[in-house]
């Protein structure tokens, strides 16, 4: 008796829905080169400078206009970044989600980051961050702020 799993009817609507799934998946990525791709791979890049410990992104893609929850500008950020790079020597952070959101101006868009990080090879604390990247001929961050009781210190 034959398998009907085997049925040339059954493997063919079988490799179809593999193939409309795998379709529908690339469907959803974004282009390269599109606006959400540039600020999500910015995101990733200041991400791993901060593991790194290196203040050089964050000086290219914070705006000069920026300002965190506290209203901080982008000096006083650039200090306080360097103040968590020279405290910590170890900076671990995992990347558990990120978003890119469209605003109704397409100059601006939206970004949500949530990370586990700590100052140890396996990071525990989870924060949230907000950042609204402008594009100022290049994406820029230009307001940032955090949520859950993440403080300037790692």
């Amino acid at each position: 008796m034959s398998n009907p799993l085997h049925s040339p009817v059954k493997l063919a609507i079988i490799a179809l829905v593999v193939v409309l799934l795998v379709l529908s998946w690339i469907s959803l990525k974004p282009e390269p080169g599109t606006p959400e791709v540039v600020v999500e791979d910015t995101v990733r890049e200041l991400v791993a400078a901060a593991e790194a410990r290196n203040l050089k992104p964050f000086r290219h893609h914070l705006s000069e206009n920026v300002k965190d929850g506290a209203d901080n500008s982008k000096k006083e950020i650039l200090r306080l970044l360097q103040a968590i790079f020279l405290r910590n020597n170890t900076i671990s952070l995992t990347i558990l989600g990120l978003t890119v959101e469209k605003d109704s101006n397409p100059e601006i868009l939206h970004v949500t980051l949530v990370l586990l990080m700590g100052n140890t090879p396996i990071p525990e604390d989870k924060g949230t961050f907000e950042f609204t990247f402008r594009r100022e001929g290049d994406w820029k961050v230009w307001e940032m702020k955090w949520q859950d009781g993440v403080q300037y210190g790692i």
